[in-house]
């Protein structure tokens, strides 16, 4: 029964030792040692010169006062069962600075060669922050994407440690979501910080001569997107704008 409604999960290959020790959960067996730490215990090599019978009462033991604890051992020292959630945050948060960083630097260094003497060290840090959220937006969905963690377990081969993160999804799910929030923070008090602050302060035509939406052709790596419906303020720039006008004038402002 338990192998068919995990069918619905993509979990239908768990090992049977797995299985048998979900059912024994649902069966409220006695505290034992799990059928995966048992075999595990009958596979390990011998070196500690204790036989089966001498360790496994110690593992039902640990079991015992780990599940009668709620989670604490006998000596106040807390079991760790995040420590894989943990570790997959760090791993996000790693790629997600090294990615955000790369981008800033393709921005400041390649694209726009003279955007940081015009809007300042802010800008680097808005782009930083503005592909950071593109990215923890991606995976603030994907946490919590049912098919994709389906076509993780059944492409991916079995670890507990891929069964574990997949487990703590919800608790991925929101550390993304903070991560979300904080980047886009990041990404728009530097705007307002070092990008509203040069618009204003510089001639019109030295402004233009950086934007990619007025040299298309001569910036590196330009996309051309355009979407007219959603552009409020004409590029090149016309005239020069005011604070309040960036603000609450342009597409930009008024969606940070």
């Amino acid at each position: 029964l338990l192998r068919s409604g995990a069918k619905v999960f993509g979990f239908w290959h768990l090992p049977d030792t797995v299985l048998e020790d979900l059912v024994g959960h649902l069966r409220r067996r006695p505290s034992q040692p799990s059928p995966a730490l048992g075999e595990r215990i009958r596979d390990a090599p011998n070196t500690c010169g204790s036989s089966e019978e001498e360790v496994a009462p110690l593992a039902r033991k640990a079991t015992a006062q780990a599940r009668g604890s709620g989670g604490q051992a006998k000596d106040g020292a807390a079991v760790d069962s995040s420590g894989e959630a943990r570790m997959a945050k760090m791993i996000l948060l790693g790629i997600v600075f090294v990615l955000s960083n790369l981008y800033a630097l393709e921005v400041c260094l390649i694209m726009y060669p003279g955007i940081v003497q015009i809007f300042g060290l802010p800008i680097y840090f808005a782009r930083a922050g503005g592909f950071g959220t593109l990215i923890w937006t991606s995976l603030l969905f994907l946490s919590m994407c049912r098919t994709f963690h389906k076509m993780l377990a059944r492409f991916l081969p079995f670890t507990f440690w891929l069964y574990e993160i997949i487990d703590q999804h919800k608790e991925l799910h929101i550390f993304c979501g903070q991560m979300l929030f904080a980047t886009a923070a990041l990404h728009v008090l530097s705007h307002c910080v070092g990008t509203l602050p040069g618009l204003i302060s510089h001639p019109v035509e030295e402004v233009n001569a950086i934007l990619g939406c007025a040299n298309p052709d001569a910036t590196p790596n330009y996309l051309g997107v355009s979407m007219e419906w959603l552009e409020l303020s004409p590029c090149p720039l016309e005239k020069k704008p005011t604070y309040m006008g960036v603000l609450f004038k342009t597409t930009p402002g008024l969606t940070g």
